[in-house]
């Protein structure tokens, strides 16, 4: 469990210093705002991936276990933020299964060049 809420620092961490980097691009007017959404997005979804491998590398027995506990963990937080700011669509669903889906995948894959 420790393992899993150290990660969560590492994924929120990064993805905070590139929100803040992608923010003042964005106020600066070197990219738009449509484009900012996008690479947030894409950013979030490289971060938890290479954060997955990268710990089930190092440590992990049971590596599919692993990626679901961290999709799962990062899907409750986002849904507890999306029901306190009413924003619970059928876009959100689809993202939070994305996420699922490459935490898990991120892990599964080492587990099998292994």
């Amino acid at each position: 469990m420790k393992k899993i809420f150290r990660n969560l620092l590492y994924i929120f961490g990064f993805y905070f210093i590139f929100v803040l980097i992608l923010s003042i691009f964005n106020y600066i007017g070197l990219i738009s705002d449509k484009l900012c959404m996008y690479l947030n997005f894409i950013m979030f979804i490289l971060i938890l991936y290479f954060n997955g491998n990268r710990e089930c590398v190092r440590k992990c027995k049971n590596k599919l276990f692993y990626g679901v506990i961290l999709g799962l963990t990062i899907d409750f937080i986002f849904f507890i933020i999306s029901l306190i700011l009413h924003k619970f669509n059928m876009r959100s669903i689809i993202y939070y299964l994305i996420i699922l889906l490459v935490s898990i995948l991120s892990t599964y894959r080492k587990k099998n060049l292994q």
